[in-house]
């Protein structure tokens, strides 16, 4: 591992802050994918359930939907 000079420290250390995004608009993106897969599960189950409650033909039909 070779020696850095502060001057050249400081200057691989900002590089590498613009780098990487701010944590804040990381967080806020990492919410929205979540958000958009959660989305896409809870679709996908109430079509699921709207199937099988449809398969069942019977007079009573019970059709829970959870959602977190």
């Amino acid at each position: 591992m070779s020696v850095l000079s502060l001057e050249q420290r400081s200057t691989l250390r900002q590089r590498q802050f613009e780098q990487t995004p701010d944590m804040s608009q990381r967080r806020i993106q990492a919410q929205e994918e979540l958000g958009a897969l959660r989305k896409q599960k809870r679709n996908i189950r109430l079509k699921t359930l709207h199937k099988h409650s449809k398969d069942k033909n019977s007079g009573e039909q019970e059709l829970t939907v959870y959602i977190r």
